[in-house]
């Protein structure tokens, strides 16, 4: 729960669902992919749940077991020392690690029987540890435009100009547009966890 654990770190979780980067994909689909995307995003009950989720690592329980729930209309700030979890809480939730034992739902799919590739787009992560997993030379454009399908770092991939023209829009929406041919390594920290917001 919030305030349970030490003030020694900081580190803000807002977990959301990201409806116009989880829609990309649909968009491109029939008619009926949309029709349930929609379904599914109206009837979703909560962001994100955690029923006796725990992590072990060579015999070393580093998370759990935990409980929580995150309801679309709640903003949370996790709390603790360094080795405390937190990071690894943040990485489950945004699926981009499963528990050793628990159950963790995110957006009503429950991990280990969802395709996280067509989960994670949906997911918005921003932290310093994800901006270390950026490439510092990456232009911020392609930051945010190959995070619309979960990718950190443009390699080889083609994208379309409709994926071109939201990540434009969205860096605006951001007040970021004035960043878009930046390398992501010269920005500020705090310009840093923008782009990655958006």
């Amino acid at each position: 729960s919030p305030g349970s654990r030490s003030r020694s770190s900081l580190l803000e979780a807002t977990v959301h669902p990201s409806p116009d980067a989880g829609f990309s994909q649909v968009d491109r689909g029939a008619p009926q992919e949309r029709r349930r995307a929609n379904r599914l995003a109206l009837i979703m009950t909560s962001v994100l749940e955690f029923d006796d989720v725990s992590v072990v690592r060579g015999g070393t329980t580093i998370l759990g077991p935990l409980n929580w729930r995150v309801e679309d209309n709640q903003r949370w700030v996790i709390l603790g020392p360094n080795g405390a979890g937190k990071t690894t809480a943040l990485k489950i939730a945004a699926a981009l690690e499963h528990p050793t034992s628990g159950r963790a739902m995110l957006l009503d799919e429950t991990l280990g029987s969802v395709d996280v590739f067509e989960l994670r787009p949906r997911v918005g992560f921003a932290s310093s540890a994800m901006a270390r997993r950026l490439p510092a030379d990456e232009r911020v454009i392609d930051v945010v435009l190959t995070a619309a399908h979960a990718v950190t770092g443009r390699w080889n991939e083609e994208y379309e100009a409709m994926d071109s023209r939201r990540a434009h829009r969205v860096l605006e929406e951001w007040r970021l547009g004035h960043l878009a041919e930046r390398r992501f390594g010269t920005l500020s920290d705090g310009e840093q966890k923008r782009v990655q917001i958006a």
